[in-house]
């Protein structure tokens, strides 16, 4: 925000001093009379001699200097601001002062205007305020003055705002002094997951997806995307998952969301809006403790600002919901908005959401994790079967066979035995199904007979090393037949 050169008038003491008053003798705001005492009076042509004597006296004045003159010829000589270029990038101010004994006056008038930088998206709406401070009529008492603000608004389609002022002499009743300043707002997350929560690229992206025509790619890079809380550690560590081997270190929720907020106001109050804001809660910490919860409207004050971190954890959501999380500022009623932002926020409860795998790809990156874990109930209503789901990202995920029976005398009995082997690996799977080379198995899924045998073949080609494993069985081979083979057949040699 920048103003024009500030020019400031004083005037010196304009006080007027009186005489002693002759008996009988009115004295009007306009017309001073009286008589002053002299030593010697000489008279014109010098017939008398000189003696003492009283001079009297009656001068009519065009106006008595009064306080009210004072702040007239003061506006009048004030000089004019300097041609429109001459803005520089200070704090606006006024002023109209008057000492208490009415003899000095300190007057100061300001143009401003708003200049927005080119890399903000056009149009831009910015909030601002003009505050005035009452002159203490009592400076040695503890009570300050009230402040009044007035809340301005303007869309800016260019690179600036239109000009404005404040002049006092268009108040002079009105004394005291008057800033303008635009107040930091601001609510931001790590949109484009680089761990730097609300910096100048995750702005960008936000107002990008908020422009109007913007493509479903920019709005998808523009949205915040929230997992429904849940007591599972879906990559990193839940403070809620009972799993006995979690360290007691490990004491945040994994499905709470940071998000940057920037509100330097002491007065008024903040609010949060969104589709289902009754099922967000916001807390100070990730830990999402319950004495870290706040509460809305949020009072501000000297004592009690807002916090520049908050961790917002969507709880008790049945559905992926979409919408705008808005920060609100103004009256505590709710009556008054002076100042809000927003972002793109959805809120994703499970597989099968159109937007799941926006949220699974956004979790592992803001979280730098290796992976994503979920579980799913089948059926949905009343689940007697729950899967769990493991999403990595392909292009950082490689997959691999591990041979567990054609390898030489060390055989790697079942899943255990190959995560132990293979510490590297982020996830271990039966990938096909199995059976024994002299006979189909006791079980599909069994790797071991009653003789805890284990199995050598599987149905289809399993590709190791470059080359087709031992392991293998296609269409050719004469053990895909025996009954219970239902991966047998003409189309084996498709199954891998």
């Amino acid at each position: 925000m920048t103003r024009a050169e500030i020019v400031t008038a004083r005037a010196g003491n304009p006080s007027w001093y009186g005489v002693r008053v002759e008996a009988g003798v009115t004295l009007t705001k306009t017309t001073p009379s009286g008589s002053i005492e002299v030593a010697s009076y000489d008279d014109c042509p010098n017939q008398l001699d000189d003696e003492p004597g009283i001079l009297l006296f009656s001068s009519t004045l065009s106006d008595k200097y009064t306080k009210t003159t004072m702040r007239t010829d003061t506006f009048r000589h004030t000089r004019g601001f300097k041609e429109s270029r001459f803005f520089k990038q200070e704090v606006p101010s006024a002023a109209l002062l008057i000492d208490a004994k009415e003899q000095t006056i300190h007057y100061e008038k300001t143009k401003y205007k708003i200049r927005v930088a080119s890399s903000i998206p056009k149009p831009h709406k910015v909030t601002w305020f003009e505050e005035f401070t009452p002159e203490d009529s009592n400076p040695e008492d503890e009570v300050q003055p009230e402040k009044t603000l007035v809340v301005k608004t303007t869309t800016i389609i260019g690179a600036e705002s239109p000009v404005y002022m404040i002049d006092p002499a268009l108040t002079p009743d009105q004394e005291g002094s008057w800033r303008v300043f635009l107040l930091p707002f601001e609510l931001n997350s790590d949109l484009n997951n680089d761990g730097k929560v609300g910096d100048a690229a995750d702005s960008s992206l936000k107002a990008t997806a908020q422009q109007s025509g913007a493509s479903d790619e920019a709005k998808q890079k523009g949205t915040e995307y929230v997992f429904v809380n849940d007591h599972l550690s879906n990559g990193l560590w839940d403070k809620e998952d009972l799993d006995s081997t979690r360290p007691a270190s490990e004491n945040k929720d994994d499905d709470a969301k940071e998000l940057k907020t920037v509100c330097l106001a002491t007065w008024g109050s903040i609010w949060f809006e969104h589709p289902i804001i009754s099922k967000l809660a916001f807390y100070k910490t990730k830990e999402c403790n319950a004495a870290d919860k706040l509460t809305f409207p949020f009072a501000l004050s000297e004592t009690n600002r807002f916090p520049e971190k908050l961790y917002v954890r969507a709880e008790e959501v049945t559905v992926q919901i979409e919408g705008e999380l808005v920060m609100k500022f103004g009256k505590a009623d709710k009556t008054e908005t002076w100042a809000e932002d927003r972002l793109k926020f959805t809120v994703v409860k499970e597989v099968g959401d159109t937007k799941y795998f926006h949220a699974v790809r956004d979790y592992i990156l803001e979280n730098n994790t290796l992976l994503f874990t979920h579980r799913k109930g089948y059926p949905a209503d009343e689940p007697e079967t729950e899967f769990w789901i493991c999403a990595m990202r392909e292009e950082a995920t490689k997959m691999e066979a591990v041979e567990s029976f054609h390898r030489g005398a060390v055989k790697l009995y079942g899943i255990s035995d190959v995560a132990s082997s293979y510490s590297d690996l982020t996830v271990v799977t039966n990938g096909n199904q199995v059976f024994f080379s002299d006979g189909w198995g006791p079980s599909l899924f069994e790797p071991f007979d009653e003789n805890h045998r284990m199995s050598d073949k599987c149905h289809g080609r399993l590709i190791y090393a470059g080359v087709s494993s031992p392991a293998s069985s296609d269409k050719t081979d004469k053990t895909t037949v025996p009954f219970g083979s239902d991966l047998a057949g003409v189309d084996a040699n498709y199954i891998s």
